[in-house]
């Protein structure tokens, strides 16, 4: 243990620049995540809008009908 040397602080010098690298990896891949996320809501927002759209001009074009129907009989 005499020969052992003692660490100091600028041992442990952080490399910025790899820091820096390691935080934009990070960063780019939350911003996928999010992307995806974001993706899957937009897909979701979107169907719905068919399906709500969908259902709409089918009773509309119900009540059309009827109101050709009653409209156009005789009385």
């Amino acid at each position: 243990m005499e020969h052992f040397k003692r660490s100091t602080a600028r041992d442990f010098r952080i490399n910025g620049a790899t820091l820096e690298a390691a935080l934009r990896q990070e960063s780019s891949d939350e911003e996928e995540e999010n992307d995806d996320e974001n993706d899957d809501q937009q897909d979701e927002v979107n169907n719905n809008v068919y399906i709500y759209t969908t259902y709409f001009l089918q009773w509309s074009f119900f009540f059309f009908c009827r109101s050709i129907y009653y409209n156009n009989r005789l009385i």
